[in-house]
């Protein structure tokens, strides 16, 4: 389910930088892009605008680029189960300590994945137009 919500998270904030091309345009080249990069892109056109809408986007993105590193953890780590393993979230990444991991953890990122990107979508459907047609031609 973490890979799943992060995948539509993923595509909404694709979807985004479609609706967001007819100020910068989204290449083909990019979309093969990290999801952080994709983030990254989509502040930089948003801080064109300096008010409530767009900061309240920007901040929604801030939020998904932490829960992308987190899920990155996850995903990329190795889960093992509690009663062999104390620490039982295994790093992939060198350096990275063990840590433990539970099933309330991943529910908790499985819950702010959905909700960041309803947050996302909202905005898409509600201020985005908006914010697009209040630059000037």
């Amino acid at each position: 389910l973490v890979t799943i919500y992060s995948a539509y998270l993923e595509g909404r904030i694709e979807d985004l930088l479609f609706k967001l091309s007819v100020i910068q345009p989204y290449k083909e080249s990019e979309y093969r892009w990290p999801i952080s990069e994709k983030i990254k892109k989509a502040i930089k056109i948003l801080t064109v605008f300096d008010n409530n809408t767009s900061t309240e986007i920007i901040s929604d993105l801030e939020l998904a680029k932490v829960h992308f590193k987190w899920r990155n953890e996850i995903i990329h780590g190795r889960i093992y189960s509690p009663e062999i393993h104390s620490e039982n979230l295994k790093s992939g990444r060198y350096n990275t300590p063990d840590r433990v991991i539970n099933s309330e953890e991943l529910s908790t990122l499985i819950n702010n994945l959905k909700e960041i990107n309803s947050r996302i979508y909202r905005s898409m459907l509600f201020n985005v137009d908006k914010l697009i047609n209040s630059m000037p031609n």
